[in-house]
């Protein structure tokens, strides 16, 4: 049975001896949704393993299909009808327990995979001494099939977003609000997937990088991250980051999505953008995100030719557009100017130098060399935001 747990003690209330939260769950349901998650992942999971360190090659790819297509169809991101939909399909469009059971389906079909492929990664991983060689190369291949499931409905997710009409309304005859939602949803549901297996291990099981780096450089595009759900545009920023953090040397990366950051971190230019961008923080979370969790672990030259310009033109243009966001903008340099850099050592590329005079290297003649030619406005912005606090203090508002 799918419901949608939330955090324990927020919105609770006592009833007998039984805890319920604000999604109508109690504790005892919870508990007996948790169990039931576990056991048919568990299911999956020896339906699936064969031999230590391999996959069973009747049975295994089939299953894995089959799980990921179930959550790819939900809320009809699939036209295949099958009987698990029948309830869903009895309710009208508009109505709103439709929008419930699906969202729910969809999320316990979520935890069901992401728990199925915990298992089948360390079953893969624990068993590859068992082969001769034992490398990543015999590790990922043992995994190759998964993958491709998963990104064969990856890119199932993907087409169907690409279907959807660029705004959709409940007056709408074919796609719905709450279609458009949940399809949003269930694509964040299989980009969250491949992040937990790119993030395993440092991408140990990751084998095809170029096809990795072909997803994102459709999830990037505007067609379909600008009219993506604040949601789905966080999940896609985690694949973005876990994926160039596992391969920061890697060609495509740079050469294919580093163009992509100016418009990923561009602030809204008005409120009509606050329904895909928060307009918290002046519309600097994803430039904050991309500035602590992906600019460290970029090569310098990278980072500074690709990564580093996004993020100042980001920094200057919300204190620009609205003065009360400058203290966002000062912690987007301070993020930037506190970068640590990997080391240049290529056999510990994952090593990371903590020496405190490093952290200013940013500002240093080498680095500067890499960055394109700050414009004289832009230089004047940048000046403006570190003297704002300044100037605040000097003359507080009356």
């Amino acid at each position: 049975r799918s419901g949608c747990a939330t955090e324990e003690g927020a919105g609770d209330e006592v009833v007998g001896d039984e805890t319920t939260g604000t999604n109508g769950m109690t504790n005892s349901a919870k508990r007996a949704r948790s169990d039931a998650i576990d056991g048919v992942s568990s299911l999956f999971f020896e339906v699936v393993r064969g031999a230590p360190g391999r996959v069973h090659s009747k049975k295994g790819r089939l299953v894995v299909r089959t799980l990921l297509d179930s959550l790819v169809g939900c809320g009809g991101g699939s036209k295949k009808k099958n009987n698990a939909n029948k309830k869903s399909e009895e309710m009208s469009d508009g109505d709103p327990r439709k929008l419930v059971l699906e969202r729910n389906k969809a999320e316990a079909l979520y935890e069901v995979a992401s728990q199925f492929l915990y298992k089948l990664r360390g079953h893969i991983v624990r068993g590859s001494g068992a082969h001769e060689g034992g490398g990543d190369e015999v590790t990922g291949g043992a995994f190759a099939e998964v993958l491709d499931e998963m990104h064969r409905a990856l890119d199932a997710a993907t087409t169907t977003m690409k279907e959807l009409p660029p705004s959709s309304t409940s007056s709408s005859t074919e796609i719905t609000t709450s279609t458009v939602s949940i399809v949003h949803s269930i694509a964040g549901y299989v980009i969250g997937l491949m992040t937990e297996t790119i993030d395993f291990q440092d991408g140990r099981l990751l084998v095809n990088k170029d096809r990795v780096t072909n997803s994102l450089q459709t999830l990037l595009n505007r067609d379909i991250y600008s009219h993506a759900t604040r949601e789905l545009q966080d999940r896609i920023l985690q694949y973005l980051c876990a994926a160039w953090r596992t391969n920061p040397n890697h060609p495509s990366f740079a050469l294919r999505l580093g163009k992509f950051f100016p418009s990923i971190v561009a602030p809204p230019t008005d409120s009509s953008d606050a329904t895909t961008s928060s307009l918290e923080d002046g519309g600097l979370d994803p430039a904050l995100f991309l500035g602590r969790n992906l600019l460290p672990h970029l090569p310098k030259k990278v980072a500074s030719t690709y990564l580093i310009p996004a993020l100042l033109n980001a920094a200057a243009a919300s204190s620009c557009g609205d003065k009360s966001n400058t203290d966002s903008s000062l912690v987007l340099l301070h993020t930037i100017a506190t970068a640590v850099w990997p080391t240049v050592d290529p056999h510990r590329s994952h090593d990371v130098d903590i020496d405190d005079t490093v952290a200013d290297a940013l500002f240093a003649r080498e680095a500067a060399e890499n960055c394109p030619e700050i414009s004289p406005n832009l230089r004047s912005s940048l000046f403006d935001i570190c003297l704002s606090n300044i100037d605040f203090e000097s003359n507080p508002p009356t």
